[in-house]
């Protein structure tokens, strides 16, 4: 069995394909998109995260860490109750050791990531097989993006399929056509992301140029897997007419597209961005309302669209 790298395993979930599901979420992404809810997921290794408000300020941390200037009080902030500035951790000089974490007694520095072997995985999916039997559903697993860990990936699919467990992936589908067949093997759904169709904002958006992303996508389509798309609607980047009108010209053109779901911006990831020491450029952005994601719903209808709004 091999070993791979995650950072949470969510049980009981009902938005990452049929039924009710076992999300296994991966560390790793080849892309860096702005909007991205889960930025834990883009290092591919563990990292140390830092929260202030879990902080009492004791300064055991400022003793272990080895690295100077990577945990320091700051001097900008009233002393604590003990005589000590709020601490701050400077993830640029940080090396995410961890020596810091086995002093911490309140759990405001922690580690996002872990390594775990693949019987792991799959021996805590199996915890829930009852709740799949009667709801139709399994396991998914998420990311980051799983075909950056194709071995490992491949091997909690095989044991979960040989098992009887209902599998499926949501990818971005950035990676080499023989690491996604890796995966795909032992894949009953693919829920693919499809996040502007057009290359140049997709670039600038995502870091990543779309080229590859779609040839894969046409690939798995021509395969006849089950195939999703997932499109997230982020007001001002991807929402506009020409972005919407391309996108159902895509989704027209792949046979075995089995439906689109709709996946409304919303602002929850912004407080990760701070324990990750990260700005969030769309902090501005608003959510879109109810009126809105209708009509856009109407429009991929029209077009004899299977969408539905979430996921």
């Amino acid at each position: 069995m091999s070993s791979g790298w995650i950072f949470k395993i969510q049980r009981h979930c009902i938005h990452d394909g049929p039924g009710i599901r076992t999300t296994v979420f991966f560390k790793g992404c080849p892309l860096s998109c702005l909007w991205c809810f889960n930025p834990e997921s883009q290092n591919p290794r563990p990292e140390v995260v830092h929260s202030p408000d879990k902080c009492i300020v004791c300064g055991l941390c400022l003793k272990e860490c080895p690295v100077p200037g990577a945990l320091q009080p700051d001097v900008h902030e009233p002393e604590g109750p003990i005589g000590k500035s709020k601490i701050t951790h400077n993830k640029q000089l940080c090396t995410d050791c961890g020596s810091c974490l086995e002093v911490c007694p309140t759990g405001a520095l922690s580690l996002i990531g872990y390594q775990i072997s693949s019987e792991e995985v799959v021996e805590t999916v199996l915890r829930d097989r009852v709740f799949y039997e009667k709801s139709g559903g399994g396991v998914t697993l998420s990311g980051g993006e799983v075909a950056l860990q194709p071995d490992f990936a491949r091997e909690i699919l095989k044991g979960c399929r040989d098992k009887g467990i209902h599998t499926a992936i949501e990818t971005c589908g950035h990676a080499p056509w023989r690491e996604m067949e890796k995966v795909l093997e032992y894949t009953d759904t693919v829920l693919y992301d499809l996040k502007i169709v057009n290359s140049k904002k997709h670039l600038e958006f995502t870091g990543v140029s779309s080229e590859l992303i779609f040839a894969n996508m046409r690939k798995i389509s021509d395969a006849g897997k089950e195939l999703v798309l997932r499109l997230p609607l982020i007001p001002g980047l991807n929402d506009g007419e020409d972005d919407l009108s391309a996108a159902a010209e895509l989704i027209l053109s792949l046979p075995a597209c089995a439906g689109v779901h709709l996946l409304p911006y919303e602002l929850l990831g912004v407080d990760k961005y701070k324990k990750l020491g990260r700005g969030y450029e769309l902090d501005k952005i608003r959510p879109p309302g109810e009126d809105f994601l209708e009509k856009v719903q109407s429009f991929f209808a029209a077009r004899g669209i299977d969408v539905q709004i979430g996921g």
